[in-house]
């Protein structure tokens, strides 16, 4: 039944890749079956305290992610500024959000800061080669390539659960 679901997971993940890449909207049907698929797997392949556990935490790390940008931009804009108006769109946020019940938290943050160097690199190069791109990042599409990329690594390696930290120790 995991292979059923993590072949829906990333038929959903390719459709957003898409629609984010060609329109820079999500939608939030696409955005249900990410969540519901990640939950399935994730709920009955863990043990359901320690999902809950990680689930709190990464959600607060993630208001205060976002609590820490919108200060930032609303210091360097010196105004207040909502974030969602001109800088992230609600569709990124939500798929953000999603991928919460996913991770550990090291993995979460670990998931993140490469997701974030990806599509900094990735954009950066895309520019280059077609200059005239929409000025709008496709944030959502770039985290769901990494997240793809990750359940491959998952399907080559399966020793490599998103909830095991164990390579962190291997790399310390």
């Amino acid at each position: 039944m995991f292979w059923f679901l993590e072949f829906l997971l990333t038929l959903f993940l390719l459709l957003l890749i898409f629609q984010d890449f060609k329109t820079r909207e999500v939608s939030v049907w696409l955005l249900i079956g990410v969540f519901l698929c990640n939950t399935v797997i994730f709920l009955t392949s863990n043990d359901l305290k320690e999902v809950f556990h990680f689930f709190y935490i990464n959600v607060l790390f993630l208001l205060f992610l976002l609590f820490t940008l919108t200060i930032y931009i609303s210091i360097k804009e010196k105004k207040l500024v909502i974030i969602t108006h001109n800088y992230l769109g609600w569709g990124d946020i939500i798929f953000i959000f999603t991928l919460t019940l996913c991770f550990s938290t090291v993995n979460f943050i670990a998931y993140l800061v490469f997701s974030f160097l990806f599509t900094l690199v990735a954009y950066t190069v895309l520019k280059v080669i077609k200059p005239n791109i929409k000025k709008e990042v496709p944030l959502a599409g770039f985290l769901a390539i990494t997240l793809i990329l990750l359940y491959i690594y998952k399907w080559i390696n399966p020793c490599s659960p998103f909830y095991n930290e164990y390579w962190l120790t291997y790399l310390l």
